[in-house]
């Protein structure tokens, strides 16, 4: 077999994306209209808050950081991120899907809003006692604020290929859902599918009525994504047209727990760990050589190789077990 050899410049690899420019409109109630925002007049909201990394609630209890967001906002109620995309919200309840459509986390006016959770969602300790499908309700933001980025799912079936899973914390756990439909439809109050009315699905022939629906009408047509009764849902709501009071959805369905453990012993497969395995280059027929290196060579001490040496890629080295085109997409 043949091998190609070059030398792997160590570094920042950017996606240049596309700037989508939309009107933006506030989320109202079922039946209620839509009104444009300028852009000019949206600015960013400044919170006083310190965004730690990693899961924000733990399977043993309220953390410390969700315990800090509800001192400064006592709705706060976890935590919502897309990773490679704008979405990186904190999350609000209240007793009405009215409030927050005008009032930023801080509690002051604000038309960016905040993005907020269905007032009828169980979102408690336990996930096994949260509502069959969580709704999330964000403004259609020009700057791409809150669910402002969720367009570029509707424009570009790349970006779903590259942004498929979404991060959601609660005040006590961690969650990670997969994209399984991406569907455009009447928000009106008349509607004959009231999404915003399916936190509880009653049994498997409304579960499943709900999700043929959501896939015949969705923009993309995901069928490496298998949905079943008694899978978990996240459904982001935002608005697609003012004329015709339609809405654009982005619904996932959480991964399932398979007792499978990872190389520590645990059972968090989390987004990130999930893409770190697939971006990995040997699935691809090819090695990184030099990803470590050894800084003592009578105790044989190696650390990472974050750019003090340099890395080459040999490609075609070994046999491949997925297509290129394949690992590309990842």
């Amino acid at each position: 077999m043949t091998s190609r050899r070059k030398k792997l410049i160590t570094g920042t690899i950017s996606t240049v994306m596309l700037t989508a420019v939309a009107s933006a409109c506030l989320f109202s109630t079922v039946g209620a209209e839509t009104a444009d925002i300028p852009a000019e007049k949206v600015s960013s909201e400044t919170v006083n808050l310190t965004i730690a990394q990693g899961p924000f609630g733990t399977p043993n209890g309220e953390s410390g950081m969700s315990k800090s967001m509800r001192q400064y906002n006592g709705d706060s109620v976890g935590w919502i991120k897309i990773p490679g995309t704008k979405v990186n919200n904190p999350l609000v309840q209240c007793e009405d899907n009215d409030f927050y459509l005008s009032i930023g986390f801080n509690h002051q006016p604000y038309r960016a809003g905040t993005v907020f959770m269905d007032y009828r969602n169980l979102f408690g300790f336990g996930q096994e006692n949260w509502s069959d499908n969580i709704l999330l309700y964000g403004h259609n933001m020009a700057n791409n604020e809150m669910f402002g980025s969720l367009r570029r799912y509707r424009q570009d079936l790349t970006y779903y290929q590259n942004n498929q899973f979404i991060e959601l914390d609660s005040n006590y756990e961690h969650a990670t859902y997969v994209i399984c439909a991406l569907p455009i439809t009447y928000g009106g109050a008349d509607a004959d599918w009231r999404y915003w009315d399916m936190e509880e699905f009653k049994d498997e022939e409304e579960f499943n009525t709900y999700m043929k629906y959501a896939r015949d009408q969705s923009v993309a047509n995901i069928t490496n994504v298998d949905v079943k009764y008694g899978d978990k849902l996240l459904t982001l709501s935002t608005c697609y047209s003012d004329e015709d009071n339609s809405r654009f959805l982005v619904i996932a369905r959480k991964l399932r727990d398979e007792g499978i453990k990872k190389w520590n012993g645990t059972t968090d497969w989390t987004a990130i760990t999930v893409y770190g395995i697939l971006k990995n280059e040997k699935y691809a027929g090819d090695a990184v050589l030099q990803k470590t290196y050894t800084v003592d060579c009578i105790l044989h001490k190696q650390v990472k190789n974050n750019g003090e040496k340099d890395k080459y890629i040999v490609y075609d080295c070994h046999p491949a077990i997925i297509g290129r085109d394949t690992y590309n997409r990842v």
